[in-house]
């Protein structure tokens, strides 16, 4: 038991939103290897001052939750799994009076966290429960680095508040166990509704700690940020565990790639090495064939190997990749890696587009880039989503891709394999 009472945990997996494009709520996509709401769950479980936690998802998730994160048994602190309602204050509600009957109104503290927060540190996490034991409510505060605008509803702007007294607040928000359930009661009772617990107790003129947040612990809401996320984690030296390549110091070592091309009439559509048809008949723009995907892994790769990006091997202006087949200049990339000692063990790769779907092509695309890398298909992974309307690629003027890749200097390269 922790000195000074116990703490527990509501984290919540329902109502999160947009699913991204996906066909499944975003806290189950993966994330180097694991579903995202793993490595959520996963600052809970190790640390210390958390007894217990209180998962809230959705109905229609309840035996994705079971088999893809609760059957593993990595998660022995999660103690209830209780459906979530139609709001997020509604599921917090849920999982709140769930603990109910085992929680100590004035010793216990109570966290509230958003499953979409991978990247959660124990010592934040430590941090708000030590406040919150202290100040009966805390929450902790990014600040806003641009400067925040009035905007009124006829589009003009109406004012500029002074940005050095504004602050984003995150997740988790900590609260004395009786407090918060006095206030969600309160709350429920008046139909008030907030977007986070702080809110509320705003409203209930009860005063929250401000604690410094952390700028990592982003929320995962858009394709980006899930690349962000993949990259703050490859940051910690997670990604080896993560997707089974090995320890650090094993010899693996993991880049990332990023490319964007533009659509436009006239061009052939190459995705994954796959030719497609848009349905406005676009095509990519480009010195090659313009493959953003293949180009996005290659970079991975010469990132992981610390050899700059594509453009260095293969200028843009070289009449020699004029037209190129990328899973070509692909095979070249992983003879340079070859020629000094390294192997690609592993590629993820996702590609942003509105158009055309994607999801018919994944398992020819699996195929040829393993072919090109030599590796089998199960360690390519190959995944598709929108960008839901939001700049150029949602406004289907471009298509865009994120891969993370894994390297290995442990191994001799094998000869690779064409279907």
């Amino acid at each position: 038991m922790n000195p000074g009472g116990r703490a527990f945990a509501v984290v919540v997996a329902a109502g999160q939103g947009s699913r991204m494009g996906a066909a499944v709520n975003k806290v189950y996509l993966p994330l180097l290897g694991r579903p995202l709401l793993a490595w959520t769950l996963d600052a809970f479980q190790h640390c210390q001052a958390v007894d217990q936690v209180c998962l809230v998802v959705t109905e229609a998730d309840r035996s994705r939750c079971q088999d893809e994160i609760l059957e593993t048994g990595a998660f022995t602190k999660v103690t209830k799994l209780v459906t979530g309602g139609k709001t997020r204050q509604e599921s917090v509600y849920n999982g709140v009076t769930a603990l109910n009957g085992i929680l100590r109104a004035s010793d216990d503290v109570v966290a509230i966290h958003d499953g979409a927060r991978p990247l959660l540190s124990a010592a934040l996490l430590r941090k708000t429960i030590d406040a919150a034991r202290q100040y009966g409510a805390a929450a902790p505060i990014i600040p806003a680095k641009d400067t925040v605008k009035w905007v009124g509803s006829d589009g003009f702007l109406k004012g500029t508040p002074d940005r050095s007294r504004l602050g984003l607040v995150q997740t988790p928000q900590a609260f004395r166990a009786g407090r918060l359930l006095e206030v969600l009661e309160w709350a429920g009772r008046r139909g008030l509704g907030a977007t986070d617990e702080a809110a509320l107790f705003e409203q209930r003129l009860i005063e929250v700690r401000a604690i410094e947040g952390d700028e990592a612990n982003l929320k995962v809401t858009t394709p980006h940020d899930l690349f962000l996320a993949e990259t703050f984690l490859v940051g910690r030296g997670k990604a080896g565990s993560a997707v089974g390549v090995g320890k650090a110091g094993s010899g693996m070592r993991v880049g990332i790639g990023y490319d964007i091309h533009r659509l436009e009439a006239g061009r052939r559509l190459v995705l994954g090495g796959v030719e497609m048809r848009h349905p406005d008949g676009l095509g990519l723009a480009g010195h090659s064939d313009a493959d953003a995907a293949v180009h996005a892994v290659m970079d991975a790769l010469l990132g992981a190997a610390g050899l700059g990006d594509i453009g260095t091997l293969f200028p843009p202006g070289d009449p020699r990749f004029a037209g190129a087949d990328s899973l070509k200049l692909l095979e070249a990339v992983v003879g340079v890696l070859g020629e000094r000692g390294l192997t690609p063990a592993n590629i993820d790769l996702t590609i942003v587009a509105e158009a055309p779907k994607i999801s018919p092509h994944v398992g020819l695309m699996k195929q040829k880039i393993a072919a090109a890398c030599g590796l089998k298909a199960e360690a390519v992974g190959v995944k598709a989503t929108t960008n839901e309307g939001l700049g150029p690629v949602g406004e289907g003027r471009g298509i865009a891709a994120y891969a993370v890749a894994t390297v290995d200097g442990r191994r001799r390269s094998r000869p690779r394999e064409r279907k």
